[in-house]
């Protein structure tokens, strides 16, 4: 039974091998024809022709297409991949055509997924060839991208520059991609975060400028104040933001001394104003915090204050500072400027800057509101 099978199939071989040189031989035209058109016929035999005679049919079809790489000259078969595309040609002369030919959007197009990845593994030119790269899409740039070893990878984003690639890229990848292109600005825009080596090899290259940019999007560890706190020297004002910002840790705190901590004592009564104002909302103990500040509430406090607290803040005899009554004309704040009007401007306007004024009367709602509450009141301060 077992040798009748094997006669069986190797006729079977003979056969499809006869009819593929019969067809090229003696069909040149065919030959031609169904090269240009290979995948579409091969689809409507598979759906038309049942039995031997439609596997026969199909083989042929795929044997010309391989055969069409090796025996057609170069610009012949160049000429099929422009008509007929991925269908009527090889993948290496697919791969020839887009290193040879034109390395464009255009002919990624047209390219198989087996091409297409192949070309990932290739050098790359210029930033004609990412372009290129991302017709396709995120889908099957991700698939092929992902294929490749990491250091392939992490050289691509080198060459390239494009943010779109640091998302493909998993956390180790993306650390080893900073480090080799040490294109800060090019990881913090995409949303990257740095780690305490990263921060600090920033520090060690006096980056000051890059330096704020990012700490203000992203909260420094303990080891990066730490670090800020040895060389506040020259990192003083970095030293003073972050503090102002995310204050300072009880870990911190009992690892440094007392001359330092005095020399931060402004910037952390900056951190615990503006922290409990924001998340207070008990009228009485905003009056008890109020007293333990000895009613010194410091403007970045001020401009957190809500109309409650801002109620409570006027009753104690204090007015807001001209930067904190900026900051809420600046918003469009309607509920506090009713009781700056009530309060600031009706007591002599004090803190009313030229600043304060250009802003409610280039804000039309405020500017009304003015204007009637200047009719319903003396006019204190005479114009705006």
């Amino acid at each position: 039974m077992a040798q009748k099978n094997f006669f069986k199939n190797a006729a079977k071989v003979v056969a499809k091998v006869f009819i593929c040189l019969i067809g090229i031989a003696v069909f040149p035209i065919v030959f031609l024809g169904t090269a240009l058109f290979a995948k579409k016929m091969a689809k409507l035999f598979n759906k038309n022709t049942k039995g031997e005679l439609g596997e026969y049919i199909r083989d042929l079809l795929s044997a010309e297409v391989a055969i069409s790489g090796s025996l057609l000259p170069k610009s012949v078969r160049f000429k099929i991949f422009e008509v007929a595309g991925k269908a009527g040609v090889s993948t290496k002369t697919e791969l020839d055509y887009y290193f040879e030919r034109a390395r464009t959007a255009e002919t990624v197009m047209k390219l198989s997924r087996y091409a297409y990845n192949q070309i990932w593994k290739e050098p790359l030119v210029d930033m004609e060839d990412v372009r290129a790269f991302w017709a396709k899409g995120l889908d099957d740039v991700a698939y092929a991208f992902n294929a490749l070893p990491s250091t392939r990878k992490v050289e691509i984003v080198d060459i390239s520059r494009d943010e779109r690639f640091i998302g493909l890229l998993n956390e180790e990848e993306q650390h080893e991609a900073l480090r080799l292109t040490k294109d800060y600005d090019l990881f913090f825009n995409w949303g990257f975060t740095f780690n305490d080596e990263e921060f600090k090899r920033l520090i060690f290259e006096g980056e000051h400028e890059k330096f704020m940019r990012y700490v203000a999007k992203q909260t420094p560890s303990d080891a990066i104040v730490k670090e800020l706190i040895a060389q506040r020297d020259k990192w003083h004002d970095e030293l003073d933001f972050c503090v102002r910002k995310y204050g300072l840790s009880p870990k911190v705190v009992e690892s440094i001394d007392e001359d330092v901590l005095d020399e931060l004592e402004k910037a952390m009564m900056e951190y615990t104003q503006r922290t409990f104002v924001s998340k207070n909302e008990d009228g009485a103990m905003f009056k008890q915090f109020m007293k333990l500040c000895e009613n010194d509430l410091c403007v970045a406090a001020q401009k957190c204050l809500k109309p409650f607290q801002y109620k409570i803040f006027h009753e104690l005899s204090y007015g807001l500072d001209s930067e904190a009554i900026e900051h809420f004309l600046s918003k469009g704040d309607v509920e506090m400027f009713r009781l700056i009007l009530s309060y600031e401007i009706a007591e002599g306007g004090h803190n009313m800057t030229t600043k304060a004024a250009a802003l409610i009367a280039t804000n039309p709602t405020f500017l009304n509101m003015f204007m009637k509450w200047k009719v319903e009141h003396a006019d204190p301060i005479g114009k705006l």
